[in-house]
């Protein structure tokens, strides 16, 4: 039976041949290789292939005898390229992305050197020969949604590729040599995982109109050599690790449609010229710490602004609110001003401010999560201070124009303090805590009483945690245990000293 399988191949080849004799006899049989080694015959379409005239063949195009084109996209190939792909030394165009394939390109893939369009994304590919350098028409290559590791270095030397795609791939080492190819127009490397600082080699290539670096682990900063991209159109860079502010020289890209830079750590205000950017589209800059916007009012092309998750306030949206925008997200932005451990001593006073820009500002005081009356300025003070006036202290901050967005004070945990009251529930008489509140960084706690077996000491903040101990064994009497406090912010803290079942506290302020 096996013998007579090969048999009928061995026929059923040269039937084939003999019907398409004006086609070169190696592009039939490598046609014929392509079909059997990516399970032809379960193809979503295959009209005529195998049969009648290789120019009727589905996806087959022909220019005199020789195979031209191939055209096989979404069509369920599953499987590998033969190596006789390589025969097809003619062709100029291969467009057999969204299959199956899987495994190497063979390295006869070098051979092709008339390829000007390559799109072969989508698929499961997981190597690039080196004799890919050798295809030195090419112009168009897609490689992206595969799953290749490394891109040989030989690519470099493909001086008529303008657009390189690989993005959606495994590779983890940047390719540096990218920036020894100036007539690249479109590079997109997204979604891999370089993990490395912004490659500055892409400075290198001054007629980019579109880089993709989106997701792929890139951090660092851009720099004033933006510039060297004047016709750049797409800058996608979002969702990275990426810090700096953004230098001026962004204003000298004047045909920039798209600036992606959302999902980074970028600071700092969004440049004046960012306005001479005049066709810009989509300005995406959520989820960084941008903290000023200029009026942009002046870039009538923009239809989508993002700006949500940074540190923007009123004063950066209420010169932008008229724009004519399909999208404007604002709101939320971060919280303001520091969380604070403020201490108040019985009988003094204490204010608290909330003010930020704005024109048209309205102001909430809260204690404890209920709104306190009559507490509607962006000051509020605490006057003559006796027991109850702790709390949480928080305020929201709303505005009139710009009315989707509440920005919130950050808490203040005020704790009240009578220097009366040192001591409480002392199981021991004779401690002492000498200069409080304690100004130079030491506490000193002073024991006059012998104590035997072994105390604890420790010290925890107004929410608890616990931030020093350490343990005495035998205190002798006039004894001073000295206790460096100078690392801990200021505040009001309760010592805690334990002997077997035993406890006395003792509330001190940090004074630094």
């Amino acid at each position: 039976m096996k013998n007579f399988t090969l048999f009928f191949t061995f026929v059923f080849s040269i039937i084939v041949l003999t019907a398409n004799a004006q086609v070169l006899e190696k592009d039939s049989l490598a046609l014929v290789d392509l079909y059997n080694s990516t399970s032809g015959a379960s193809w979503k379409t295959k009209t005529n292939w195998l049969s009648g005239n290789v120019s009727t063949w589905y996806g087959i195009y022909l220019t005199g005898n020789r195979v031209n084109k191939i055209k096989l996209s979404s069509n369920t190939l599953n499987g590998v390229l033969p190596n006789s792909f390589g025969d097809l030394d003619a062709i100029t165009y291969i467009d057999i992305h969204s299959n199956i394939i899987s495994g190497a390109l063979p390295e006869s893939f070098g051979n092709l050197i008339n390829l000007n369009y390559l799109h072969i994304g989508s698929n499961s590919i997981d190597s690039i020969p080196a004799s890919f350098g050798n295809l030195s028409s090419l112009a168009t290559a897609y490689l992206f949604y595969n799953d290749i590791k490394t891109l040989p270095d030989t690519i470099r030397h493909l001086s008529n590729l303008t657009t390189f795609q690989i993005n959606s791939n495994l590779i983890t080492e940047f390719p540096y040599w990218i920036g020894s190819m100036p007539q690249l127009f479109n590079v997109d490397f997204s979604y891999n995982s370089f993990n490395t600082s912004f490659p500055d080699t892409l400075y290198n290539l001054p007629n980019l109109l579109v880089i993709g670096l989106r997701n792929c682990g890139i951090s660092g900063s851009l720099n004033s050599n933006v510039a060297n991209w004047p016709a750049m159109v797409n800058l996608y860079f979002d969702d990275n690790d990426m810090s700096g502010v953004i230098p001026s020289e962004i204003g000298n890209l004047t045909d920039l449609q798209n600036l992606w830079l959302n999902g980074n750590n970028f600071t700092d205000s969004i440049p004046v010229s960012i306005n001479n950017c005049s066709v810009l589209e989509k300005l995406r800059l959520a989820d960084n710490d941008f903290d000023g916007l200029p009026n942009i009012t002046a870039l009538t092309s923009l239809t989508e602004l993002t700006t949500e998750n940074n540190l923007f306030t009123f004063e950066d949206f209420e010169p932008n609110m008229g724009m004519a925008l399909t999208t404007f997200t604002y709101s939320p932005q971060d919280s303001v001003y520091k969380t604070s451990y403020p201490v108040i001593k019985s009988g003094d006073s204490l204010v608290l401010t909330a003010k930020i820009g704005g024109t048209a500002n309205q102001y909430q005081w809260y204690k404890d999560g209920s709104a306190i009356v009559g507490a509607t300025n962006f000051i509020y003070k605490i006057s003559n201070a006796a027991p109850g006036v702790e709390g949480t202290y928080t305020c929201e901050i709303t505005n009139t124009t710009v009315s989707a967005l509440t920005i919130h004070r950050r808490p203040a945990f005020v704790d009240y303090f009578d220097p009366t009251n040192i001591v409480e529930n002392n199981f021991m008489q004779g401690i002492k805590i000498i200069q409080n509140p304690v100004e130079n960084g030491l506490l000193t706690i002073h024991f006059l009483n012998e104590i035997s077996n072994a105390s604890n000491i420790s010290i925890v903040n107004s929410i608890g945690q616990q931030l020093y101990s350490q343990t005495l064994k035998n205190i002798h009497s006039n004894f001073s245990q000295i206790i460096d406090v100078s690392k801990l912010t200021n505040g009001l803290y309760t010592v805690v000293i334990q002997n077997g079942d035993r406890k006395c506290f003792a509330k001190v302020v940090l004074e630094k």
